[in-house]
């Protein structure tokens, strides 16, 4: 509405004498309120679209890209500041089976409730992410052998049981030492790894 009447004034201005530098300022003015408005809901949008493309719609959790991208810069921060990190991939186990008995919106809901309590189980400088159906990710920063075996027991242990049934968590570690050149794909496998042999000796 400003800008219009201000656009209607410098058109005007310019048939009647003495009107043009009121019109001036007035447009000048439309502008900068133009402007102050726009800009807040450019930024609020902005801010949308990168929570939409870094975050998982079901659970909360980073997407598998934001995780990898950070959890290369904190090795390579590990390395350089002689600290330990670890890397962990869990998931539910038998959740075929599972997703087969609920449905596909029951199984939905087991991995929004999993998401949700990994991600009040770890602490602020941690990253929890989801990378693929049924399967997460999280990095534990500045964590040795001991602190992530009891960061993974506290995330088994927020997981709540889906109406009485006794559903069970398995996890993979992998952990990058104070010395190690590990890069983050290797790391991955090497929880992937842990995980299986978890998973073969019965889970849980």
């Amino acid at each position: 509405a400003f800008l219009l009447a201000g656009a209607t004034l410098e058109t005007g201005s310019r048939w009647t004498p003495g009107s043009a530098e009121f019109s001036g300022v007035f447009f000048g003015f439309a502008f900068l309120v133009f402007t102050a408005l726009l800009l807040p809901t450019v930024a609020d949008e902005e801010r949308r679209l990168f929570a939409r493309a870094t975050t998982d719609a079901l659970t909360g959790l980073a997407t598998r890209s934001l995780f990898l991208g950070r959890a290369a810069e904190e090795l390579v921060r590990a390395e350089r500041t002689r600290r330990a990190a670890a890397i962990v991939v869990m998931g539910i186990d038998g959740f075929d089976a599972l997703e087969k008995e609920l449905g596909k919106d029951g199984a939905d809901a087991v991995l929004a409730t999993f998401g949700q309590s990994i991600g009040r189980a770890i602490r602020g400088i941690d990253l929890a992410a989801r990378r693929s159906r049924d399967e997460f990710l999280v990095l534990l920063v500045e964590a040795d052998e001991t602190n992530a075996s009891i960061a993974v027991e506290r995330m088994r242990a927020a997981f709540p049981s889906d109406s009485g049934r006794a559903l069970t968590l398995s996890a993979g570690i992998a952990v990058h030492g104070r010395l190690d050149k590990t890069l983050c794909d290797a790391l991955i496998e090497r929880a992937e790894n842990t995980l299986a042999r978890a998973r073969a000796a019965g889970g849980n």
